[in-house]
């Protein structure tokens, strides 16, 4: 069942002279089945990495079922590549991966930055952002606490050879725009939103770190894509070196050192925006032993924030730290729930959320879980 932070019901009411419409939950989510991310080609390309996920309105148009488009998914974590897949008709029976859907490779698996830097040690966001495609590398390692300039580039949709970059999220050497505090995922912001909240920056980054620049929980860092520099820190979490000994004093809710977030999408309904968290969620402590930290049991877990709270925090009326989920859900339809999710596309046209699941095939490959909001899509037979 989910588990929920907070309110999980607000209609819309008037409170303190404010409407507040009604929030997207996780129960507003019906499940439609998987398909495995699996299709011939040579290497490890479809396996140990798929931490970022984006969805093409304008791929693959010579389909005509009602799953449209296409999925730009980030590869094995060292390589540096993403691929372009079709979105085969999900299976909400099969629970073998040989036997799950499988979509047909629409771009072969491609380098897309000019190489991570050695202390950027993996290609982890993707991004399809109007005509181009955006891809970021996430430090697995910067101990240095050096703010790398390395983070985003950006390619033609057309053209995958048009590289530009690298670029950075915000001023390089402010500590809150830190390296280690970006380039984990990517996600688009809705463009009137952003035109009256963040003056046009409709992209977003972020990672969510515990050491050297980083800080305690998700983030979420603005920009302009035609000027990155321009940022705006959106989210973040104090450092605090007591949350470690007493979770009560995390601003997160329940942090632990080892919760990892993967990806995260901007999902829009007729009453509200929210943004939507996918990764891991640890329920232990945040014990350090030989060989790193050991939080307890991991889930795969998606979070939920109120794109309200963000926008009281463009206007700052809010801290960044002060702004939680407001609900959390771990889908009973993981085939185990102890593994985490990778990347998170949504078809905002038809109203399906794909969700990456890591290594539940063969060999480190992974699986698509698809959604649709009930309220909101077309009818569809899994």
């Amino acid at each position: 069942m989910p588990r929920q932070i907070g309110s999980t019901f607000l209609a819309l009411v008037l409170l303190a002279g404010t409407v507040v419409a009604e929030r997207l939950q996780p129960a507003d989510f019906q499940y439609l089945g998987a398909f495995a991310i699996d299709a011939p080609h040579e290497g490890s390309w479809s396996s140990y990495g798929q931490r970022g996920m984006t969805f093409d309105s304008t791929g693959d148009p010579d389909n005509d079922d009602a799953f449209s488009g296409s999925l730009w998914i980030t590869g094995h974590d060292y390589k540096q590549e993403v691929f372009e897949i079709s979105i085969p008709i999900p299976s909400s029976s099969v629970r073998k991966f040989s036997k799950l859907p499988k979509p047909t490779l629409l771009t072969e698996p491609t380098q897309f930055t000019t190489g991570c830097t050695a202390e950027m040690d993996y290609f982890a966001g993707v991004e399809v952002h109007q005509s181009s495609i955006w891809g970021s590398c996430a430090s697995g390692y910067n101990v240095s606490g050096n703010d790398l300039p390395a983070v985003l580039w950006r390619r033609d949709r057309s053209d995958l050879s048009n590289l530009e970059g690298p670029f950075h999220a915000g001023p390089v050497g402010k500590s809150e725009f830190h390296s280690n505090r970006q380039g984990m995922y990517l996600f688009s912001i809705p463009t009137d939103w952003a035109n009256t909240h963040l003056d046009g920056r409709t992209l977003a980054t972020g990672f969510s770190r515990n050491s050297h620049g980083g800080q305690l929980g998700p983030t979420i860092l603005a920009f302009d894509p035609d000027n990155p520099k321009s940022g705006y820190d959106l989210l973040w979490y104090r450092q605090d070196a007591s949350c470690f000994e007493d979770k009560t004093r995390c601003d997160y809710p329940g942090y632990t050192a080892c919760d990892n977030w993967s990806s995260a999408v901007w999902v829009r309904t007729a009453t509200s925006d929210s943004v939507l968290f996918a990764g891991r969620k640890y329920e232990g402590g945040s014990d350090y032993v030989p060989g790193g930290w050991d939080c307890g049991p991991g889930f795969g877990e998606i979070t939920f924030y109120d794109a309200q709270d963000l926008a009281a925090r463009a206007a700052r009326k809010r801290k960044p730290w002060k702004i939680v989920p407001y609900a959390t859900w771990r889908p009973e339809e993981m085939w185990d729930s102890r593994r985490e999710f990778g990347g998170m596309a949504h078809d905002a046209a038809n109203g399906y959320l794909y969700v990456v699941e890591r290594y539940a095939g063969p060999d480190g490959t992974a699986i698509v879980h698809v959604y649709r909001m009930v309220s909101e899509a077309p009818s569809v037979e899994p």
